[in-house]
């Protein structure tokens, strides 16, 4: 039996969600704006340092989700066990090579950029999660079923911890 190709459906974008998002974001600019203003001219004599650096990262954001939402997301299924392993490999990698910052080593870093691999598994396992109950919908039907989903993520919480 041949598969049939998905025909690309161009769904309008939700605006109210939109606008939710983007409230979201501004409140969280005005924050940072307010709680690092004096923290930003003391160490960087520039009162708006990092906020400069939170909008730059807000538009990329802002990019990123408006070039996924016309991404077909089925084609991210055969990315998902691979991302799984390269999470988990970070995790481990923190462990062994991991950057303290403040007393804590949750950083991976090279020079002065870190990446906190723990962000990354929060994304991964939403993704990986979601394609394996996508390809078995009865897989929490079952004890074992259950219970494989939730070794999964205990293993990565206990990596994360």
């Amino acid at each position: 039996m041949k598969k049939q190709k998905r025909q690309k459906v161009n769904k309008p974008m939700d605006f109210s969600f939109l606008i939710i998002v983007l409230v979201l974001l501004a409140f969280g600019l005005i924050m940072v704006f307010s709680a690092s203003t004096a923290d930003s001219l003391n160490k960087y004599n520039d009162s708006l340092y990092v906020i400069k650096r939170q909008l730059v990262w807000a538009i990329i954001g802002i990019v990123a989700m408006f070039l996924f939402s016309k991404m077909d997301y089925h084609k991210l299924q055969k990315y998902t066990f691979p991302a799984f392993i390269g999470t988990v490999i970070l995790l481990i990698a923190v462990l062994i090579v991991g950057v303290k910052i403040n007393g804590a080593q949750r950083w991976l870093g090279y020079g002065s950029m870190t990446i906190q691999p723990s962000e990354v598994a929060k994304i991964t396992m939403i993704i990986f999660l979601a394609n394996a109950l996508s390809r078995n919908t009865k897989i929490l039907e079952t004890f074992k079923g259950f219970m494989t989903m939730l070794g999964i993520i205990g293993f990565i919480g206990g990596l994360v911890i």
